[in-house]
């Protein structure tokens, strides 16, 4: 089998995985390419309401990444007893790391209502947030995503790959109570963040 061949030859595990850097990386790229730009500004009208969502592009990285698992548990099939436990030890992290991804574009959504933000998540559907109580928009740049805060400290959180953010921006700005911190953040969302590629 060529993979248990590479497991027990070092230099061709290490040219396999500079091999695989190189396809995947690219790869990668172009993914995240197609992600920002499927990505719309004003989100998705369902029965008057703006509705935010992952986008097409966001859900195939997330699927590609659902895949890492799936490589790491067939090369424990072929490694010898001694490595194996590290192969299912990397397939388990893989998995802790992709599936709360995979839920995440699948699952959650944003309703824009009238008189509150809602947040639909997998296991916390219905969290509304009341425009009257939001006191807080900030961008976390090590997470990628925005935090909204409301005057009781309640959060919800809103990925940077979601789209829709310019209608959630313009929200913020003509609904929420005005403040630096809400204008600075809603300003910010409403610009279409996008870290890897160049302005049009």
């Amino acid at each position: 089998m060529p993979l248990e061949f590479l497991i027990h030859q070092d230099l061709y595990a290490v040219l396999f995985a500079a091999l695989t850097l190189v396809v995947v990386g690219p790869a990668l790229m172009l993914m995240l390419r197609v992600v920002f730009s499927s990505q719309t500004g004003l989100g998705r009208k369902e029965g008057g309401r703006t509705v935010l969502t992952h986008v097409t592009g966001t859900r195939l990285v997330s699927a590609f990444f659902l895949l890492t698992p799936v490589f790491w548990s067939w090369a424990a099939l072929a490694a010898p007893d001694q490595r194996r436990v590290f192969f299912i030890a990397f397939g388990a992290f893989s998995l802790l790391v992709a599936g709360p991804m995979a839920a995440a574009t699948f699952w959650h959504n944003l309703v824009l209502e009238d008189d509150a933000l809602v947040s639909n998540a997998l296991f916390s559907a219905g969290r509304r947030m009341a425009w009257s109580e939001i006191v807080s928009v900030r961008f976390n740049e090590s997470m990628l995503w925005y935090v909204i805060e409301s005057s009781s400290g309640r959060r919800i959180r809103v990925s940077g790959y979601m789209s829709g953010l310019q209608a959630l921006s313009d929200a913020l700005l003509e609904r929420a109570p005005e403040s630096d911190s809400v204008r600075k953040g809603a300003r910010h969302m409403g610009a279409r963040w996008r870290p890897y590629l160049p302005d049009a």
